[in-house]
């Protein structure tokens, strides 16, 4: 499968309302992510883009993006997003 052109112009931000709709949809997985209280969060995979990369190095962007999410929740902000099409292609 190829990504859409412009994948890499809009990754963060498909993958920033795919994370918040998840939330907002699943309670249990909420408290859980709220559970975390304040700990670094880190995508352990070999993707050094979304996880922490082979070596550890990597960007950790969804580990980045959960933090921001649950501090979201923690200050009462609610997650909901637009209604919009994920239109990943």
């Amino acid at each position: 499968m190829t990504p859409r052109a412009d994948w890499d112009l809009v990754k963060d931000s498909v993958m920033e309302e795919a994370v918040q709709l998840k939330f907002d949809q699943h309670p249990q997985l909420k408290e859980q992510l709220l559970a975390t209280s304040d700990w670094k969060l880190v995508e352990k995979t070999n993707d050094s883009y979304w996880g922490n990369g082979k070596n550890g190095n990597g960007l950790n962007k969804l580990g980045k993006l959960l933090e921001q999410v649950r501090q979201q929740l923690h200050s009462g902000h609610s997650t909901q997003v637009a209604q919009q099409s994920l239109d990943f292609l």
